[in-house]
């Protein structure tokens, strides 16, 4: 349980779109940014690198968008993409690997798979990670030193 109450779920959206299940969802989202953003200030930190981008430069990044946003930040909201393999569920690939570090220190994480077909030899699958800003300098951190691997 997080801070504010709220116990990580996880919902699957599935490709016949499960009305309930979405509605859940909406339901649940909606309950969670409403009272994060009564309880708290949060930013949404879009991830997107193009194709052949390396990794290093998610680093500077995320240490420039710290120092030069002119308010307080508790909560930034990453929106990450990742893969499993088909016939291997415990083979996970982050579309950014950076990502994993920020899921490794998140408050509070949603998944969910988006509708995909059935002719790709990956599943695709997203989450939505609420992380406290002061862990930022720890995922930093961490970044750094994975990119030193």
């Amino acid at each position: 349980m997080d801070k504010l109450g709220f116990e990580p779920k996880t919902f699957r959206m599935q490709s016949e779109h499960s009305t309930p299940e979405l509605h859940a969802l909406i339901k649940y989202l909606t309950k969670i940014i409403f009272n994060l953003f009564l309880a708290s200030k949060c930013g949404l930190f879009i991830n997107e690198r193009y194709m052949n981008i390396p990794a290093e430069i998610s680093l500077p990044a995320i240490r420039t968008l710290r120092e030069e946003i002119p308010y307080q930040i508790d909560y930034w909201i990453v929106h990450a993409k990742l893969r499993l393999d088909k016939n291997d569920s415990n083979t996970i690939y982050y579309v950014n690997g950076e990502e994993e570090i920020f899921e490794q220190h998140s408050t509070l994480s949603i998944d969910y798979h988006p509708v995909q077909s059935n002719a790709n030899e990956w599943i695709h699958k997203r989450k939505i990670l609420f992380v406290s800003t002061d862990k930022l300098d720890r995922i930093s951190s961490d970044i750094e030193q994975k990119l030193k691997q």
